[in-house]
């Protein structure tokens, strides 16, 4: 199930004419049977609207497809966006892409796991990389086209508040193998 299905041109026009939340919230009402929290209504408005722009500045074809808030089947998280469509070889493709609005972190002991602030202080939870990945690792277990090699998951993460540190946090030997597989993007990879 998914919140929100167009196409790369129709998600720019959803985006551009201001009204892509207003459809995601019916959509959420419609299919969750609740409204949309205000602090994730906001997250949704700022994220989309970044999206606009790297998918814009991608020059993706019009007829890509997009999915936000694609919740995966029997579970209950939701992918934050999907794009998909043809590489130069017309292989079948999509992109998982986990967003983000932090400004800064830091880096744990433990594999996959970082700190940033989360409500009202600074909290251990999920690397965005590795939140992206299991998404996609899920889906190959789950989705046969994947399995059998018809289609080809990627996933990354996109921080597109956060300023990258010299030396980053995010990307630090414990994460290496986590990232090298799904690349995480911050304020200045648009």
């Amino acid at each position: 199930m998914f919140l929100y299905k167009s196409t790369v041109g129709g998600f720019q026009e959803d985006v551009d004419s201001n009204t892509i939340v207003g459809l995601i919230e019916l959509a959420f009402e419609r299919q969750l049977g609740r409204k949309i929290p205000p602090a994730e209504r906001d997250s949704m408005t700022n994220s989309l609207s970044f999206m606009e722009r790297v998918v814009r500045r991608a020059k993706l074809d019009a007829s890509c497809g997009v999915l936000v808030e694609y919740v995966l089947p029997a579970a209950s998280k939701r992918v934050d966006f999907f794009v998909s469509g043809h590489d130069e070889r017309g292989n079948k493709n999509f992109v998982i892409v986990e967003l983000k609005q932090w400004r800064k972190a830091e880096a744990t002991e433990k594999v996959g796991v970082v700190k940033t602030a989360l409500g009202k202080g600074i909290h251990e939870t999920t690397h965005p990389s590795y939140q992206a990945q299991s998404y996609k690792l899920y889906l190959e277990d789950y989705n046969e086209n994947i399995d059998s090699k018809n289609l080809t998951p990627y996933s990354c993460a996109y921080l597109h508040n956060y300023k990258k540190n010299y030396p980053e946090p995010l990307t630090s030997e414990i994460y290496r193998e986590i990232v090298d597989d799904t690349p995480i993007y911050f304020m200045e990879d648009q």
